[in-house]
Parts: C-alpha cells; structure tokens; sequence
C-alpha cells in the first residue's frame, strides 16, 4: 500500500478481497463498471491479473483499476489526484503499462502523470460509448430467420469469425486466442447465432453478469453478410431474451467511430450511459 497524502494504492491478488472492498463502489455505475463487476469473479484466487483500488484515508474507494499482465490497464471513474496517485505507485514498482482506458478525465490526469514519469508518449487508440437497454424497440424491418444457441458443430467456423473479429477491431489477443476463448464460451452457452436458412450468418455473445445487469458482446456479421439487418435483429433478440429471463438492464460498448452501429443500438432502445477512452504509450519514445 503506498500513494501520496490523500490518497493510498491497495493491489490485492486475491479477487474475493477485492470485491469486498470495491463492490460498493463499483454497482453505484453499474452499466459504467460492467466490466470489472462482471470480470473479477471469473479470476483464479489467487490471480496474476493487477487488481488496484485508490482510496481517501477514511478507507472509501475513489477509483478501481485492472490490468492484465501485458495488456493495457482499465479504470474507473476517478478524481484527478487519484490517478495521479495510481501512475506514481505503479512507477515506483516498476510495473509496466501499455495503455489506460476508462473515463476520459482519469485517463487523461494518469497520463499527464504517466508520460513525464516514464519518458513515454501516447496516442488515442479508441473512442468507446457504453450503452445500456431496459427494454427492447422491435427492429422495424426484422431480418429474415431466427436466433439459435451455438453448438459445438458451430465451433469451427466462430472459432474463424472470432479471429476476424479481433483483427477487424484491432485486438490482437482476440485474434490470438480466438478458438480457445469461442471453444469455452461455446460450452457454457454463452455465444448465439443468427440463422437465415439454416446458414449462421452472425453472431453475438453474453457474458459478465452484474447484480442487475449482463453484457451482449463479440456482435459479428462476416462481410458477405452485412447491411441486411442480421447484427441487429440478434442483438435485439438475444437482449430481449435476456431481459425477460429476469435481467433488468443489458449493457454494450460500441466504438464511437462508427457512426452505424450506434445509430442501430439507438434504435432498438439502447441508450447512451458514459464513454470510455483508451490512450496507448510508445515504449520506443525512450521509456521503459
């Protein structure tokens, strides 16, 4: 535990300590903090991923942050002087950090900090908007077809989407570990196809449960398949189904660039709730 005068930096390798201290503090945004709501208890006790909290000395949590080792660090919302606080801690413990994303204002106040500490620079790397839906606008014009469960017959060809999907998005360890990642979520029921004529022609994905809510998540239409409606008659289908299974709310992260799949979010009733910036840091500007 270390940090500055107002602020201290706890890092637990055990998620059950974790949660016990940063649940509070994380479902006050829920749909905001779905990631580490719905992440942390899926972690072996105990875990290599970097799990922080920043907190005021009276011990209440001003800011959660999570790292898995060599990729970038997601966080919270946070006051200025706390991620200021998380940057010099993690320095201090010669603890790398490709990039940050999270809350534009934390992000920005760890990288101000970040760059003159390490000699590194940074680049915007994404614009994120992370949308939540309570109940489901019908797609005007329905795709033709239906959902379905994928099945370990569908392994193969969403193991490939899966690769093409983190390369089209630019998150190489999706392309790496695409087979094994769509293998597991395959056996725990977690992936589902759209079919039209009994040919998979998309898919879409659920998974880190909050308290109230669940994420949708891997939406895919290989290129053959797209600017037919099929993204977002699934998404609205798997998220009504959801819904009338007892969640209260479903969650989404969608890239601000593209200015088409928010207009569709939008129009099946999801809504606008925060956005999530991502900046990475250059090792090659003559930082570690």
């Amino acid at each position: 535990m270390t940090g500055d005068a107002a602020f201290h930096v706890h890092r637990f390798d055990s998620p059950v300590d974790f949660t016990d201290l940063t649940q509070p503090f994380l479902v006050e945004h829920e749909a905001e903090n779905c990631f580490f709501i719905g992440h942390v208890p899926t972690l072996p006790n105990p875990t290599d991923v970097h799990l922080y909290a920043v907190t005021h000395p009276s011990g209440a949590v001003a800011a959660v942050a999570l790292m898995t080792p060599w990729r970038h660090m997601v966080m919270t919302r946070a006051p200025a002087e706390a991620a200021i606080s998380l940057a010099r801690y993690l320095h201090a413990q010669d603890i790398p950090v490709p990039g940050i994303q999270g809350p534009r204002d934390a992000v920005e106040a760890f990288s101000r900090e970040w760059r003159p500490l390490t000699g590194v620079a940074s680049h915007s790397r994404a614009e994120m908007g992370i949308y939540e839906a309570t109940r489901i606008i019908p797609p005007a014009s329905p795709a033709p077809g239906s959902m379905r469960v994928a099945h370990a017959g569908d392994g193969a060809l969403l193991s490939r989407w899966s690769v093409e999907f983190g390369q089209e998005i630019g998150e190489p360890h999706l392309a790496r570990d695409g087979p094994d990642i769509t293998g597991r979520r395959i056996e725990k029921g977690q992936l589902v196809v759209w079919e039209d004529g009994g040919e998979p022609v998309a898919m879409a994905g659920s998974a880190g449960a909050t308290p109230n809510g669940i994420r949708i998540n891997a939406v895919y239409t290989p290129p053959p398949f797209r600017r037919r409606g099929y993204a977002s008659t699934l998404v609205a289908s798997l998220s009504q189904q959801l819904l009338h299974g007892g969640r209260r709310f479903c969650f989404l992260y969608t890239d601000l660039a593209n200015p088409t799949s928010n207009k569709i979010y939008r129009s099946i009733g999801y809504t606008p709730v925060a956005e999530s910036v991502r900046v990475e840091f250059d090792r090659s500007a003559g930082g570690r």
